[in-house]
């Protein structure tokens, strides 16, 4: 993750699914590391990173510039953003000459939201298929299927009278 050669999202995801809660905090401490590996190879191979991305975002740099006052607040918003991925916004850290420790201490909580997300889907299609395993009678079927069509006509229907 900190070379930026797998996925984070994919990352925590696969983890739920394959380690369950057991694998939380390991992710969570894989994260922190991937975030100080991508900080520091930022800021040793740093080209010109923030000059090349605000010459091409040249708004960008003004927002940049009226949050720089509010440097936490930057921080979590930007690693909670979907939009900007986890190993360029390392290097915008780093470009930016934030330190590491304030990229640390509000990035962590930014990027925590999106990764629960992500986990707990990885949870929850394990369990589904775990529970698909276990259906074995075909009233069980007949019961999932009922359930399923019951939730998909809920969700139509409240879809329905929030338009109205």
């Amino acid at each position: 993750m900190g070379l930026a050669l797998i996925p984070t999202t994919l990352t925590s995801l696969l983890t739920g699914y394959w380690l369950g809660w057991i694998g939380f905090p390991i992710m969570v401490l894989a994260y922190s590391l991937a975030n100080v590996i991508g900080y520091l190879l930022g800021h040793y191979l740093n080209i010109d990173f923030k000059d090349f991305v605000f010459r091409k975002y040249p708004d960008l740099e003004l927002a940049f510039e009226k949050r720089m006052q509010r440097i936490g607040s930057l921080i979590f918003f930007v690693r909670i953003s979907p939009v900007i991925p986890f190993a360029i916004s390392n290097f915008l850290f780093a470009s930016l000459k934030i330190p590491l420790k304030q990229a640390l201490i509000y990035g962590i909580p930014g990027m925590l939201p999106r990764t629960l997300m992500a986990f707990l889907a990885g949870i929850i299609a394990s369990d589904f298929l775990e529970a698909r395993e276990n259906l074995q009678e075909p009233w069980q079927i007949l019961l999932v299927f009922i359930l399923l069509i019951a939730s998909i006509w809920g969700i139509w229907r409240n879809w329905k009278l929030s338009k109205a």
